[in-house]
């Protein structure tokens, strides 16, 4: 049966809007296009009619794929809309107004469609210039047929895209990034700088807007020879944070997914009772089976992290193969927690870098980042800023966000799902040049 390469546009400003931009593409891609190439996703201003109410005035994010299908065109129009109703659109809206999920069918390689329902290429293509530029960006060599005959998209967006004024910001949506805020006067990086409550909650808020997909909460410092808090203390600084969080979301009406980095069973028992969680990160791996019970009951996913001591001590690293012995813990560990009740998809793994390695057994980690996909669970990388960086430069870890950057460009081609790093504003301006000169 024949397959037609077909250009979908997504746009979204309500909501989780990055968020909402991942979960269309991934359903598109289960049941409407293979082969799936995505744009970077920009930033623009909402185009509105005059007299719109000031509500609607809100920004898009905006992204083009490309894909082939055996579908028709009705048939993957019908399936788009059924993605927007599943996301959250109602079927019945206003013209112009805000959406969790637009999708319009743009291209259907060279043919034309003019029907009452469906009009191919898209009628207000010409007409949006960010995606004419979107377009040309992804597949500068398609074309668009019009009365002057085909025209590639890099010469129509090169004739009206103003881009100086076409957009404010740009993303990516894979690998996800995970914004540290770390809730502590004595982390190795950081200490001290978000340990206000307000501090962190603000910080907490600017990682999302600046593309953080995951904001990890860290009440309690895990650099070398850090002590360990008692339950009572790290709740003490966790708590006010979380509660932050939480009125932010109700205000802003969309869940920041966040994670709880903790090495205590009893802030376990504490977050699962204040309602669904998303992460629990487990960073010592010795909690017992109610308390992995309690996490998966709860629906949340847990992270958990390989190391030998936390807080980690120089002296005691891994002995023989590390990679070998990292998955060997994460294949054991794989078991226990589906037996305790989590599935494969509720399951992160995180190496630990820095954690029971030395600088060379961390590196070894880094080169092989992929092996931990072997359990069938996602895999998070913790390298910034960590002290495996120390081999190359003598700055202090606040300032390695350059070496971090350069180590995440090679981790997101690992098939990493989650980079958890400090600085995410750098990081989605690195990636998102970097995937404009992937072919």
């Amino acid at each position: 049966m024949k397959r037609s390469v077909v250009h979908v546009s997504l746009g979204t400003n309500v909501g989780n809007r990055l968020d909402n931009l991942r979960m269309a593409v991934v359903k598109i891609g289960k049941r409407c296009l293979s082969n799936i190439k995505t744009s970077v996703v920009l930033e623009t201003p909402a185009i509105l009619l005059p007299g719109s109410p000031k509500s609607w005035d809100r920004p898009f994010l905006n992204m083009v794929i490309r894909g082939e299908t055996q579908l028709t065109p009705y048939l993957l129009m019908d399936q788009l809309k059924q993605i927007e109703a599943e996301l959250g659109r109602p079927i019945q809206h206003e013209k112009w107004s805000p959406r969790t999920i637009d999708l319009d069918i743009l291209l259907w390689g060279d043919e034309i469609i003019e029907t009452p329902n469906l009009t191919i290429p898209h009628k207000e293509l010409l007409n949006r210039p960010f995606l004419l530029h979107l377009m040309a960006l992804l597949d500068p060599k398609a074309t668009h047929l019009g009365k002057d005959g085909h025209t590639t998209m890099a010469d129509l967006a090169d004739k009206c895209a103003d881009l100086s004024s076409l957009f404010t910001h740009g993303f990516v949506l894979f690998p996800k990034l995970v914004g540290v805020v770390n809730i502590t006067p004595d982390s190795f990086s950081d200490g001290g700088r978000h340990f206000k409550a307000e501090e962190a909650i603000d910080h907490a808020i600017r990682l999302v807007n600046q593309g953080a997909a995951v904001i990890e909460l860290g009440p309690q410092s895990l650099r070398v020879g850090a002590e360990l808090l008692d339950g009572c203390q790290e709740w003490a600084r966790l708590e006010p944070v979380l509660a932050g969080i939480e009125d932010f979301q109700k205000q802003a009406q969309y869940r920041i997914c966040v994670s709880i980095e903790t090495p205590s069973p009893a802030i376990v028992q504490k977050v699962t009772k204040r309602g669904p969680i998303y992460w629990i990160n487990d960073v010592i791996g010795k909690w017992d089976n109610h308390t992995l019970k309690s996490i998966a009951e709860s629906g949340g996913k847990i992270v958990s992290m390989h190391s030998l001591d936390v807080p980690p001590k120089k002296e005691h690293t891994i002995k023989g193969d590390v990679v070998e012995h990292v998955n060997a813990w994460a294949g054991k560990t794989c078991k226990t927690l589906c037996s305790n009740g989590f599935t494969k998809d509720q399951i992160i793994f995180d190496p630990g870098i820095g954690f029971g390695k030395n600088c060379y057994q961390n590196l070894e980690l880094l080169r092989n980042a992929n092996a931990l996909k072997q359990t069938g669970c996602e895999v998070m990388i913790g390298h910034s800023r960590k002290s495996y960086l120390s081999a190359i430069t003598k700055l202090p870890p606040a300032e390695r966000d350059l070496e971090t950057i350069a180590v995440s460009s090679v981790l997101a081609e690992s098939e990493a799902d989650y980079l958890r790093v400090h600085n995410v504003a750098d990081h989605q301006r690195f990636l998102t040049a970097r995937a404009l000169a992937i072919p």
